[in-house]
């Protein structure tokens, strides 16, 4: 399916803007592919979501700052305890569930990075092509509030982890 390209979807749980701009940005329809769904439009309803919990209106879908708040605030409160096994992964001196993988390979961070895209990709097919009822999403389906609400914390926590990894790969450097 080429990483959801093929899987052409709708979704209804975002806003008119979020849906048109779903479309490609041109403002036509509120259709798109599944991949669209994961790059964008999750992403920018939490966004939106986060501007309505402040009381803000029109459109805010690209206040990345708000979202990075949110998640940084997580990071140093619920998810605190993660941070150091997250960033081991990519760390120069260390990796935690991918010693192995470091072993066999002279590159840390070539090794890390395979297997945070491995673990990445396992996570892929169980929460972006899984409805929140277990089913196969299919072309032609509407994305609705549950399968936002199911993906919403997958999709916060990922993000987490690679701003985490990052930070780790460029105190590295």
């Amino acid at each position: 399916d080429r990483g959801g390209n093929d899987i052409h979807v709708e979704t209804s749980f975002a806003s008119g803007y979020q849906r048109s701009k779903h479309s490609g940005g041109h403002g036509h329809g509120h259709g798109g592919n599944l991949h669209q769904v994961w790059d964008a439009t999750l992403v920018e309803e939490i966004i939106t979501e986060l501007r309505q919990q402040q009381g803000e209106n029109g459109d805010g879908s690209h206040n990345w700052q708000l979202l990075s708040d949110l998640l940084w605030k997580r990071l140093e409160g619920d998810w605190s305890r993660n941070l150091t096994e997250w960033r081991k992964v990519v760390a120069e001196d260390g990796a935690g569930d991918s010693d192995a993988l470091r072993e066999s390979n002279p590159s840390q961070l070539k090794a890390g990075l395979t297997w945070v895209a491995g673990r990445t990709a396992s996570i892929g097919c169980s929460y972006a092509y899984v409805g929140s009822d277990g089913h196969r999403i299919q072309s032609g389906e509407t994305l609705g509030r549950d399968y936002f609400e199911f993906t919403k914390p997958i999709v916060e926590i990922q993000l987490a982890k690679a701003g985490a990894r990052l930070a780790q790969v460029l105190s590295d450097s």
